[in-house]
Formats: C-alpha cells, sequence, structure tokens
C-alpha cells in the first residue's frame, strides 16, 4: 500500500491522503465560487466532481511514485 510522508513526521495511507486534497480543494472551489457569486446547487455539482477528478488523480500519482 502507497503512503504519503506529511509534514509532521508521520506517514499516511495514499488513499487517506487523496480524500483529503479532494475534499479541500472542493470546498476552496466552492468558496470561491460563491465569492464570485455564482449560485451554489450548480456550484456544489460542479466542485464535487472537481473534487473527485483531483483526488483520482493524486491517487493515482502517488500510486505510480510510491516506494513499495
Amino acid at each position: 500500500m502507497a503512503t504519503v510522508k506529511t509534514g509532521f513526521g508521520t506517514s499516511i495511507p495514499a488513499g487517506v491522503a487523496a480524500l483529503i486534497v479532494a475534499v479541500a480543494s472542493s470546498l476552496l472551489l466552492l468558496a470561491a465560487f460563491i465569492a464570485l457569486g455564482r449560485d451554489p446547487s450548480i456550484s456544489l455539482i460542479e466542485v464535487t466532481i472537481g473534487g473527485i477528478v483531483s483526488g483520482v488523480a493524486y491517487y493515482a500519482g502517488v500510486s505510480v511514485r510510491s516506494d513499495d
């Protein structure tokens, strides 16, 4: 199983890291869309799709670069 080293000296599974990346990027993008005055319900769908794509891409990248 691939792991990701954190800045705090610990390691977490790649799946957990990908989930954190997906959720954090979705929340930031949603906040930006709402700040720009876009419709929150449509923006929520867009950022959910974007979060899934970024999480899968991050997981794939970490899995390929894994030392395991």
